[in-house]
């Protein structure tokens, strides 16, 4: 049905966005704690 497909579209694609913004956030957290600003200037 196209109504299924009309709203899996958008969801999924929400849904990996979110995931993705999750994963970059985790990782500039990771990569600020083993690297801080104050040592790298």
């Amino acid at each position: 049905p196209p109504l299924t497909l009309l709203l899996a579209g958008p969801l999924g694609y929400g849904l990996v966005l979110a995931l993705a913004s999750a994963a970059a956030a985790l990782a500039v957290r990771v990569a600020l704690r083993r690297a801080p600003l104050s040592s790298q200037s």
